[in-house]
């Protein structure tokens, strides 16, 4: 196998020009000298209250990136989950001839062809990535027991013995993995979520284009709550503790897309304080900046992508307390919310806000920020490829 390695990652959802893993592994994968393709479908991840997005199947680049949309046919599963079918999948990884094919989540139908594939072509190194943990995806007995626990687990099951490497994004994920779909341990590697650091504004800067964008204070110091912000998200309980501290410097800005079930619920809360802003969607881009230009950040609600961005621009933490995601503050860099009510938040924000006691965490902010860097988690994603080939439990040797 070259150094220059043929990469393939299948995804059943991408969206152009997003934060998201599916957009940062493949594209610091390229980075590394490799060709990279992404082999998807015409659609887009369905949130409540949105409408199932369509794009037209075809071919193009993206940051180096080879992005290829199959025709796809979507349909609503029992759990209420829609899956997606892609047309031509293995004609398309035929053509690609990859020698590491990567494919992200461990319960969908394309499965199937990425192991036919790697039956045809046994020198193929064959990763799957999960991100299934018991709060996304093992929510009730049904989906935890039945859909997961009988009918992805028989589907993945069929596959595995050709799987060289299964990466779980956190802890917990590698949990799911084993509990539910009987994925045996030693197949499974912690590969953490990252941040495009290489892209990262200097923090002077960002401090200085977040002030002048809110018409703040250049010595203001500013929290920031970042995402798709809904009621899971908490962001109402958190103006209500920051509208507790009696801090003339202190400001709050909120940022990101406001769900339609709190967006007058939130005005109301933010009471007409000017401490308070609101500044609505941020481009990927244009999110490094808040993020690197704040002081603080703060998340008490249900996980975000942003938690880990936000980590790794060394921004300090308030975060609520997630089992399996202790990494994220175990280097000093934060606070977790065990309750996440407006009196313990509000608590941690006095508490974190006394000068003394935020420069420590900026100091330790810094320093494990670079755990979660997108170009150091790339190489790790292809530590395995040149590696000696994993073994099923019986012994024998992977083909």
């Amino acid at each position: 196998m070259s150094n220059r390695l043929r990469i393939v990652h299948i995804y059943q959802w991408y969206m152009d020009s997003m934060g998201y893993q599916e957009n940062y592994l493949p594209r610091y994968q390229a980075s590394l000298g490799n060709d990279v393709t992404i082999i998807t479908s015409t659609r887009s991840p369905q949130y409540p209250n949105t409408p199932l997005q369509r794009m037209r199947p075809g071919r193009y680049e993206d940051h180096g990136v080879t992005i290829i949309r199959l025709r796809t046919v979507s349909v609503v599963a029992p759990s209420q989950n829609t899956l997606v079918f892609m047309s031509g999948l293995y004609g398309a990884l035929n053509r690609a001839r990859p020698e590491v094919v990567f494919h992200h989540n461990t319960s969908e139908d394309s499965l199937r062809a990425a192991g036919a594939y790697k039956i045809r072509h046994p020198s193929t190194l064959l990763a799957l990535d999960s991100h299934l943990n018991f709060a996304n995806s093992g929510k009730s007995w049904v989906s935890a027991r039945l859909w997961h626990g009988l009918f992805w687990r028989w589907q993945l099951q069929r596959v595995l013995p050709l799987v060289d490497r299964v990466f779980a994004v956190t802890p917990a994920c590698a949990q799911f993995e084993q509990d539910i779909h009987r994925v045996p341990g030693s197949l499974i590697k912690i590969l953490p979520l990252g941040c495009d650091d290489e892209n990262l504004p200097p923090r002077d800067e960002a401090h200085a284009w977040l002030r002048h964008k809110a018409n703040w204070p250049s010595d203001t110091r500013v929290v920031v709550i970042a995402g798709k912000l809904d009621r899971n998200k908490r962001a109402i309980e958190t103006v209500s503790a920051f509208r507790m501290l009696d801090d003339k410097a202190a400001r709050l800005a909120i940022v990101g897309s406001i769900g339609p079930d709190i967006s007058q619920e939130l005005v109301d809360a933010v009471g007409g304080d000017t401490r308070i802003g609101l500044f609505g969607w941020a481009s990927a881009d244009e999110l490094k900046r808040w993020l690197r230009g704040a002081d603080l950040g703060v998340w008490p609600g249900t996980e975000s992508s942003v938690w880990v961005q936000a980590v790794g621009s060394g921004l300090p933490v308030i975060l609520r307390h997630v089992p399996g995601r202790e990494d994220l503050t175990t280097g000093g860099n934060g606070i977790l919310l065990e309750t996440a009510e407006p009196a313990e938040i509000y608590e941690c924000l006095k508490k974190v806000l006394d000068d003394a006691f935020l420069s420590k965490l900026v100091k330790s902010a810094s320093e494990v920020a670079p755990r979660f860097s997108y170009a150091a988690i790339a190489r790790q994603s292809l530590d395995f490829a040149s590696g000696p080939k994993t073994k099923l439990p019986g012994g024998e040797k992977r083909p």
